[in-house]
């Protein structure tokens, strides 16, 4: 715009040179010959100057603003940055801390819901996504001290989920008997690392109930790691129906 103003006034320059030579010929549009006059010349490049120089300094200040607020803009968001890189190095140095010490909830699996189960296991496992996370990877690959930290945090958070599952599957298994008690559905673990869950009741001599049940306890079962889940519809029965969990 700044470019465009100028090559302006060099044309309303040379308008006005020619007005002085041709007068008649610059003020064509005037329209009586006798008033084509070089005051008139002379009065219209002043006029048409002081517009484009109004329009020229108005644009200049326009883009200076523009500039101010765009730099502005710049040192803000870097300012935004800094802060979440330092919130986020703070917090994952606080969570190492906590993971080298067995912490990685605030209740013992003994005191826990089934949905503070899930969302402690939740926990553990989101350290390994943020390598790929869309807000956290750039800071993970530039700074050393955030990504060590990352690092150490998904190891171990896998080393705490793989020695606490056995106890929460346990924990569930409490929980969904008391539960089922109600129901006359009597809840049993076994198998290595306790990974079978068995319930047993008469209302599972239904292949629907069986169905309706396992659908109701699977998003839990597969998050706590359960490998087979059986159904029986009396405590002594050798053929029972079972879903392997992938």
């Amino acid at each position: 715009m700044t470019i465009l103003l100028g090559l302006l006034q060099f044309l309303l320059f040379g308008y006005l040179v020619f007005g002085l030579i041709k007068p008649q010929k610059a003020l064509f549009f005037i329209g009586d010959e006798n008033n084509r006059k070089r005051l008139y010349v002379i009065l219209a490049w002043l006029g048409l100057s002081v517009f484009f120089a109004f329009l020229f300094n108005v644009t200049g200040v326009t883009e200076s603003i523009e500039r101010s607020e765009r730099a502005d803009s710049i040192k803000q968001a870097n300012i935004d940055k800094a802060a979440f890189q330092k919130r986020n190095i703070e917090k994952i140095i606080a969570d190492s801390t906590d993971l080298s010490q067995g912490v990685f909830s605030t209740n013992t699996i003994e005191t826990m819901n089934v949905e503070e189960l899930g969302s402690s296991l939740q926990h553990l496992s989101s350290y390994a996504n943020i390598p790929t996370n869309d807000s956290l990877s750039e800071l993970y690959k530039t700074n050393k001290q955030y990504s060590s930290a990352v690092d150490y945090c998904i190891k171990r958070a896998s080393e705490i989920k793989n020695n606490n599952l056995p106890s929460m599957r346990k924990r569930y298994t409490d929980i969904l008997k008391d539960k089922l008690w109600e129901d006359d559905i009597d809840v049993q673990i076994s198998g290595k690392n306790s990974t079978i869950l068995t319930l047993v009741g008469a209302v599972f001599a239904a292949n629907k109930n069986k169905k309706e049940m396992q659908e109701a306890i699977a998003p839990v079962v597969t998050r706590l790691g359960f490998k087979q889940i059986r159904y029986k519809w009396i405590q002594h029965d050798d053929e029972y129906t079972y879903y392997d969990i992938k």
